[in-house]
């Protein structure tokens, strides 16, 4: 059964699901096919920021209206960080303990970067944590958007996070060509920085935001001008950087939305289906653990070789993967609203 809320949207956690199984994909063929190839599989992130955008504005624009501003901001911060940090937390620790047996080799400062937001901005990077990029980019998102939208209003919402949208944009485009910040932080890649990346889940608040997280009262299209959409975002990887990402951001949340309230859509009913609900439930833990296992060829470690060689790295990732939503993440998320309620 579908709903208006976005939430509640059984296709958008099989989304979860497809843009988790392209993030696999892709560091499984990281060194066997053309880098061309491997960016475009990195494309999903677009959908996980688009995913972010929609999930926590419909949330926020939704809470209860007889609660305060800072009992909504309070209650959202501890659902989110009970949610997000038991799981990577384990997963930083274990990397420690690895790390001092020496069976992998991993900086501590990249360990601490990955838990205070500044991981895409240090020189000491390992394979083992270079996921966790898009985490920033997410997090620095949840701690905005309390501010956001509980200090605005919603008409002034309208036009500041489309502002905002375009200035990232505007600044990836001169840091791009003028290598501005990479002045101050040569390690830094614009791909993976939240100050040139957020605008893909500023765009997807901003579409909620114009429909009051309102699945039906979206733009009410379907058939045609979807598989449209969608041809122009694959047209757009042959544009150079920045110039996709930034048709990307807006693109893809365009098409998650309308995409979400066409049930009736072939790209909505396959999206529905078991196992991409399954695997999207299981999505975070999945994208935390995953970059242990499917290793790249020159990250790979003798004393992990079994556990990082296809397919066991597969089986070990979901295997993983399910025992830490099980033990971690679904029991605290039920805490967290347990303590609200």
């Amino acid at each position: 059964m579908q709903t208006d809320s976005p939430a509640k949207n059984s296709f958008l956690s099989g989304i979860r699901g497809f843009a988790i199984l392209i993030t696999l994909t892709s560091h499984l063929t990281w060194g066997y096919v053309p880098d061309k190839v491997v960016y475009v599989w990195v494309q999903a992130m677009e959908l996980f920021f688009a995913m972010t955008g929609i999930l926590i504005t419909s949330h926020l624009i939704n809470s209860a209206p007889n609660q305060s501003r800072i009992a909504i901001a309070i209650s959202f911060y501890r659902k989110r960080a009970l949610r997000i940090f038991p799981p990577l937390m384990i997963y930083l620790l274990v990397l420690f303990g690895l790390s001092q047996l020496d069976v992998i080799h991993v900086f501590t400062k990249e360990l601490w970067a990955s838990l205070f937001l500044f991981r895409p901005y240090i020189s000491e990077k390992g394979w083992y944590t270079g996921h966790l990029w898009t985490l920033t980019i997410q997090q620095v998102f949840y701690l905005l958007a309390p501010v956001l939208f509980l200090t605005f209003r919603r008409n002034t919402l309208k036009w500041l996070l489309p502002s905002l949208c375009l200035s990232i944009a505007l600044w990836r485009g001169l840091d791009t060509h003028f290598g501005i910040f990479s002045a101050y932080f040569p390690a830094s890649n614009p791909i993976a920085r939240f100050d040139t990346r957020l605008d893909g889940i500023l765009w997807a608040s901003w579409f909620v935001l114009i429909t009051d997280g309102k699945l039906r009262t979206f733009l009410p299209i379907s058939g045609t001008p979807i598989w449209i959409g969608i041809g122009a975002w694959i047209l757009t990887e042959f544009l150079p950087f920045p110039y996709d990402l930034t048709i990307q951001s807006i693109l893809v949340p365009w098409l998650v939305l309308t995409i979400a309230r066409n049930p009736a859509h072939r790209i909505h009913r396959l999206f529905s289906i078991k196992p991409f609900l399954y695997i999207g439930e299981i999505s975070y833990s999945l994208y935390i653990w995953q970059e242990l296992f499917l290793a790249h060829e020159k990250s790979k470690q003798p004393a992990l070789k079994l556990l990082q060689t296809f397919p066991v790295n597969i089986g070990a990732a979901f295997l993983v993967a399910f025992v830490s939503f099980r033990l971690l993440e679904k029991p605290f998320t039920q805490r967290s609203v347990r303590e609200v309620t």
